[in-house]
């Protein structure tokens, strides 16, 4: 069965790192929650621009019921708003998706400035602070592990003693080293 193909998801809870990387998800879904809805919120702007603006550039190609390929113009804004989700992958780059101005457009200035700023917060600002919320999880994590390892390493879980405790107490010489302590005792 196809279900059962679910079963290799298991290696996340077999497998440390990637546990760690979805950890690094999961603490910081409710801001990239946030991001994707300013994701929506940027795009269905752009989609109310581009039909009130940009219609002419924004044919989208069809196969009609003979075969033939024919274009259609977005006639909505949620017409318009599907077609540039579809731009997301491509890093916000409108290039593939709307039509090629041309110098002597009137049009052609509107839509370098267009197509500029949508590149430069959607393509470059938005996807930066996604990558930059999951790098500092991740930093955020590696101090988490690391301040825990210390403690193992330097504090009897028993006593509470620290390692730099336990040798200002000035034992006699036969006495056990903190490790030892920590160990065995």
């Amino acid at each position: 069965s196809e279900y059962f193909t679910l079963m290799l998801l298991d290696v996340f809870n077999n497998s440390d790192s990637l546990a760690t990387i979805i950890q690094s998800v999961t603490q910081e879904a409710t801001r990239i929650a946030l991001v994707f809805l300013v994701f929506i919120f940027t795009i269905m702007i752009y989609a109310t621009f581009g039909v009130e603006y940009f219609r002419e550039f924004t044919a989208v190609p069809y196969v009609d019921e003979n075969g033939d390929t024919q274009t259609k113009a977005c006639q909505t804004v949620m017409s318009c708003f599907w077609m540039l989700s579809y731009n997301l992958p491509e890093g916000g780059n409108l290039h593939g998706i709307l039509g090629t101005a041309s110098p002597g457009d009137s049009a052609y200035l509107w839509r370098i400035l267009y197509d500029t700023v949508f590149f430069i917060w959607v393509g470059i600002i938005l996807m930066n602070i996604i990558t930059g919320l999951m790098v500092d999880s991740f930093g955020a994590m590696r101090e988490e592990k690391n301040e825990r390892e210390g403690i193992k390493k330097d504090q009897c879980f028993m006593c509470g003693l620290t390692r730099g405790g336990y040798e200002d107490f000035g034992l006699t010489a036969g006495a056990p080293s903190f490790d030892e302590h920590k160990d065995k005792d």
